[in-house]
């Protein structure tokens, strides 16, 4: 029941917020943040012959600390990487744009964008860096694919809550 009323709230939430976020950011990136925010992405859009690995890192801080992670990782696999903050996408994308390393803003945690980027990138994994939680990315990834939560410290009575 309560993930429920978080799925409900969090439509609502997003239909009033949405507007105001995308106003927020620079012109030049609109476009691309509310496409990737709402998973619009075509099949075009990404075409790999290797195993994906999906790897979520919040902002420049995650980004940093996965990059040399991330470098071991391409060695073998291509990586989407979502990132939350504008920051934290431009800093990955000037780490990593040598690369095989799709860069996307995080969409919105919807189980109709999640299902989307899963069908679309068809990661074999999902890394989320710290505790950025967010039910319906969890909860609808872990249906078909393994989730791991990597550099994360989490006490045994917040983890009793998840």
């Amino acid at each position: 029941m309560k993930y429920l009323a978080y799925t409900f709230l969090y439509y609502i939430l997003s239909a009033i917020l949405l507007p105001k976020e995308y106003f927020k950011r620079p012109p030049e990136i609109r476009k691309r943040w509310i496409k990737e925010k709402l998973a619009l992405f075509g099949k075009k859009d990404f075409i790999s012959q290797r195993k994906v690995i999906w790897i979520h890192a919040v902002s420049v801080g995650e980004v940093v600390a996965l990059s040399s992670l991330i470098k071991n990782l391409v060695k073998n696999y291509d990586i989407l990487l979502s990132t939350i903050t504008d920051t934290g996408n431009y800093v990955a994308h000037q780490k990593f744009k040598n690369l095989p390393v799709k860069i996307i803003y995080l969409p919105l945690d919807c189980p109709f964008a999640i299902k989307r980027v899963l069908n679309i990138f068809n990661p074999s994994a999902l890394l989320i860096a710290e505790t950025e939680i967010w039910p319906n990315l969890i909860l609808t990834t872990s249906k078909k694919i393994p989730v791991f939560l990597i550099n994360a410290r989490i006490s045994n009575r917040s983890f009793e809550r998840y």
